[in-house]
C-alpha cells in the first residue's frame, strides 16, 4: 500500500489515510461496543484508556490534516493505538497508558519539529 501512496499527490494520500483511520476507528469502537453490550460495567473499557484513546485519535487526525507528518508514520501511530486499546480491553491499563502517552508525545513533538521546518522555508 505504501508504494500506492507514493504514486499519488501527498494531499490525496493524507486524505486516504485519514479516511482509512476513521473507518478503522469506527469499526473498532463499534465492535467493542457490541462485544461489551451484554457485560457488566466492571468489564467495560476503562475511562482512563478512553480518554487517552480520544486524545491520540484526535492528534493523529490533526497531524494528518496539517500534513506535517508522513502518512505512513500516522498509520504506524494508529496501529500502536490499536495495541494500546487491546491492552486496555485485556485489563493491562497501566501498560496501555504508557503506550498511549509515549505515542502521543512522539507525534506531538514530531509535528512541532516538522511545522518549524515548514515555517523556516
Amino acid at each position: 500500500m505504501l508504494s500506492f501512496l507514493r504514486s499519488i499527490p501527498s494531499r490525496i494520500a493524507t486524505a486516504l489515510v485519514g479516511y482509512v483511520l476513521v473507518i478503522l476507528v469506527a469499526g473498532a469502537w463499534g465492535g467493542t461496543a457490541l462485544a461489551n453490550a451484554g457485560e457488566d460495567s466492571e468489564d467495560s473499557f476503562p475511562l482512563a484508556c478512553a480518554a487517552r484513546d480520544l486524545d491520540l485519535v484526535t492528534l493523529i487526525e490533526l497531524r494528518g490534516e496539517a500534513e506535517v507528518i508522513a502518512p505512513s508514520r500516522l498509520a504506524d501511530a494508529y496501529l500502536t493505538l490499536l495495541q494500546a486499546r487491546k491492552l486496555c480491553s485485556d485489563g493491562n491499563v497501566p501498560e496501555a497508558l504508557v503506550i498511549y502517552r509515549h505515542t502521543f508525545t512522539l507525534l506531538f513533538e514530531e509535528g512541532h519539529r516538522q511545522q518549524g521546518r515548514v515555517a523556516d522555508h
